[in-house]
């Protein structure tokens, strides 16, 4: 997809709750991204992954500390090492129900994650995203998440950049 197009297709990115960015040179991303975002008002929280992200309680704690610097507000226990993967999910999910206008969470480099867990508990996240909150995922390659179920439901924008 050229760029033009892609920056045509992201200003649909509210209609859905995973906006998909397929980028295999990892190049292109950024710019595209940047400008919808200075286009737009709207409160964008973005993580930027790397290999150390595998580690579910890390991921967690990053996810809430994203969040909560656009004051998306989160539960402090949230970031305990006590608390499982799911109960923090569910914390987030929680925390987003009070939400009345759109917000993004971007998590770039998704291809750096490769713990199960941590794909199972977004693929459990989109199946309970409120409509005003979307995620958007970054990555050079497709992610393992149920992509065919989120196409089939219209819940899935995918962007093939490059």
């Amino acid at each position: 997809m050229k760029t033009a197009e892609a920056q045509s297709e992201i200003t649909k990115a509210a209609s859905y709750r995973l906006i998909l960015i397929l980028d295999p040179s990892g190049k292109l991303k950024n710019g595209l991204l940047e400008s919808w975002i200075q286009g737009n008002d709207f409160p964008t929280a973005w993580l930027r992954l790397d290999a150390t992200a595998n580690d579910p309680h890390r991921f967690l704690a990053d996810i809430h500390n994203c969040l909560n610097s656009i004051g998306f507000p989160t539960d402090a226990e949230a970031n305990s090492p006590s608390i499982s993967l799911e109960d923090g999910i569910i914390r987030l999910l929680n925390a987003a129900l009070d939400r009345s206008d759109d917000t993004y969470l971007v998590l770039d480099d998704y291809h750096w994650i490769h713990n199960p867990a941590i794909h199972q508990a977004i693929a459990w996240m989109l199946d309970y995203l409120p409509d005003q909150v979307h995620l958007i995922l970054i990555s050079q390659v497709a992610p393992p998440l149920p992509l065919a179920r989120l196409r089939l439901r219209h819940q899935l924008l995918e962007i093939h950049l490059g």
